[in-house]
């Protein structure tokens, strides 16, 4: 389920946790996995880039940051796991999902999770006029079929907006 725009407002003034907020604007921005969320390491991040492992499907993948991210993650400490806690270890995935549940129920987002943030990744590429192989590319997906199902709800929106002009100028002629 992609997060509303509305939702990630709330998520982001509220008073998350630094490794909520920073996997928060991560998943948002380059939609990875939490699993490759987790294992960043700052030498992963060149300053322009990250490089994502693609844990699940072997399949890594180089994603420009969105300068929003690019803000955010030079401003954070240079610890050795961009994900990290108040000591600066890794945040195990399972960690991870529990302090994100704990923080969305506290605020009212008990219907949304973390991986929400990867369908919400792909619906805004959709959105922004992407083609399904530039998503996949960024996405790490392997095939089309998985890339559709992340957008799906992007691309049904932008089809009936075009086809009810059609339908328009139809009657116009």
């Amino acid at each position: 389920l992609a997060w509303s725009e509305e939702q990630m407002t709330k998520f982001e003034t509220s008073s998350a946790p630094v490794e909520l907020m920073t996997a928060y604007m991560v998943a948002r921005y380059t939609g990875p996995r939490r699993s490759d969320i987790v294992g960043l390491m700052r030498s992963h991040y060149d300053g322009t880039s990250l490089a994502i492992a693609g844990s699940k499907n072997q399949n890594p993948v180089v994603v420009p940051v969105h300068a929003t991210l690019k803000v955010y993650l030079d401003a954070q400490p240079q610890t050795l796991y961009i994900i990290a806690d108040a000591l600066g270890r890794p945040v195990s995935p399972t960690l991870l999902t529990h302090k994100m549940r704990e923080h969305l129920d506290s605020i009212g987002l008990v219907d949304l999770h973390l991986h929400g943030l990867r369908h919400t990744a792909g619906k805004a590429l959709a959105e922004a006029g992407c083609s399904p192989h530039e998503i996949q590319a960024v996405l790490g997906h392997k095939t089309l079929q998985m890339v559709e199902r992340y957008t799906k709800e992007a691309n049904q929106k932008k089809l009936a907006g075009a086809a009810v002009i059609r339908m328009e100028n139809r009657n116009k002629t």
